[in-house]
């Protein structure tokens, strides 16, 4: 039996539809930055992140406060405000636009330090060995034994 509430449930709210619908344009982040300039003062927060010290330091948890930033500007997230050319909306509004983001601010952080990031590299690295060695047996028809991990 289902519950009271589950029969009187709110329809979801619809995303305003895209104004523009045409292939979503490659921006370098500069291209970007003189579109939105809010994104200079999220490069100088990337910036200003230090490492204070002590026993650990994730770069990952310092780039959730940026990336929340960034979520508002950039990629499918983004809301494009009215009057906004349909040009400008496409290039902001674009999965590329984030990627590009994320790859121009992300190397500004500190590295991780003593963190699972760091903790965990070596078995992420065999992990991205076997599926690239599946893939290639995949694409070339051949089996491939599973790597056995180092004891």
């Amino acid at each position: 039996m289902r519950p009271a509430w589950a029969s009187r449930a709110l329809p979801l709210p619809r995303a305003p539809p895209r104004r523009y619908n045409g292939p979503m344009p490659d921006a370098p982040f500069d291209e970007l930055r003189a579109l939105d300039p809010e994104l200079d003062a999220i490069e100088a927060a990337a910036r200003a992140v230090r490492d204070p010290g002590g026993d650990l330091f994730c770069a990952n948890h310092a780039w959730f406060s940026i990336m929340e930033r960034l979520k508002a500007r950039l990629g499918v997230w983004r809301r494009a405000p009215e009057g906004e050319a349909p040009e400008a909306a496409a290039k902001l509004g674009s999965a590329s636009a984030f990627e590009a983001a994320f790859k121009a601010l992300y190397p500004l952080l500190p590295p991780c330090r003593a963190c699972g990031c760091v903790l965990f590299e070596k078995h992420r690295e065999e992990d991205l060995a076997a599926r690239e060695a599946a893939r290639g047996a995949r694409q070339t028809g051949r089996a491939v034994a599973p790597a056995r991990p180092e004891e």
